[in-house]
């Protein structure tokens, strides 16, 4: 089990994550401190006494555990809640990171003080999988629903029932709750009400341009490259063997296990590099959609609609 401890100084807040027991995590580190993960907490890795210490910037924002410590959550943020589960595990799986590594901990779950955008905390070392974070996580919600709202616990309950079911299907739950009003309060540290503006859908903030297109992560470029030469290593051998008719190659070659190693590991490596070019593929056609999305739209109108749900 990790450990963790926040600190704050003129510079912000961070939380900082520990397990004695990991250590080189491989391609989640890299892909988790060298790419700007929409919805992740920025991280950083600070290695003190051999071992590696995940630093998160927290900087203006609270977990929602301390938000709703002594308030229930309405049926807007319900909503928005759920929507942003989703985008967590959506934007895990474009980075090719497993989900079993997001902490849905309320306590791992940041709200940004400003804005109401939520952020997750995405760590290598944690160990629950996705079946026990989410039970967790439902339970804490329904417990937290407003029970005075019956879109709130008819929603609560929906989502408890999906996720007991190992149902993970959330937008279908989601599209039977839209047309939501109800602004969210939350409490602050000091006591006072504040009222958090929702945004949810990063794109209404942040509209795409051109450097955000989306490239081939580093990992799935090396894997492409690994298995681009064992198809050039493995038909270069069936070539020499052929060509120069080499005998103890050519009695190797003519083996059945030999040949079934040979069929199975080129359909992986042909079979890896169309996976991941094919997502890449997807994912450009859905950034140029959102880029000719946003052409359409005025800034100022953007800025407006954002901001204060009006048109001036």
């Amino acid at each position: 089990m990790f450990t963790t401890r926040m600190e704050s100084d003129i510079n912000g807040s961070r939380l900082i994550l520990e397990n004695p027991e990991m250590n080189n995590v491989g391609y989640k580190s890299r892909m988790l401190i060298e790419n700007h993960i929409t919805g992740f907490l920025e991280c950083n890795i600070v290695y003190a006494e051999g071992k590696e210490n995940y630093v998160y910037d927290t900087t203006s924002k609270t977990s929602l555990r301390n938000i709703y410590e002594h308030g229930e959550m309405n049926h807007k943020m319900l909503y928005v809640l759920i929507e942003n589960i989703i985008c967590g595990m959506e934007s895990a799986g474009e980075y090719l990171l497993p989900v079993e590594h997001l902490i849905l901990d309320p306590e791992y779950i940041f709200v940004e003080n400003n804005t109401g955008r939520i952020f997750w905390c995405y760590y290598p070392g944690s160990y629950n999988t996705l079946k026990e974070g989410m039970n967790e996580l439902a339970e804490y919600i329904l417990g937290k629903a407003d029970h005075k709202e019956d879109a709130a616990i008819e929603l609560a309950y929906g989502f408890y029932k999906q996720v007991v079911n190992e149902d993970y299907t959330l937008r279908k739950l989601l599209l039977r709750h839209e047309g939501l009003t109800e602004p969210v309060i939350a409490d602050d540290r000091d006591g006072k009400k504040t009222e958090n503006i929702l945004i949810e859908d990063d794109r209404e903030l942040y509209p795409p341009d051109e450097e955000d297109a989306p490239v081939i992560p580093r990992s799935g470029k090396v894997i492409i490259m690994i298995c681009l030469s064992v198809i050039l290593l493995l038909s270069g051998m069936v070539l020499a063997a052929a060509v120069y008719k080499n005998s103890s190659l050519s009695k190797l070659l003519t083996l059945n296990e030999m040949r079934i190693f040979i069929c199975m590991t080129e359909s992986m490596a042909m079979l890896l590099p169309m996976l991941i070019t094919v997502k890449w593929i997807n994912s450009t056609r859905k950034f140029k959609q959102l880029l000719m999305e946003a052409d359409k739209n005025d800034d100022a109108d953007l800025y407006r609609q954002v901001y204060f749900g009006r048109d001036g």
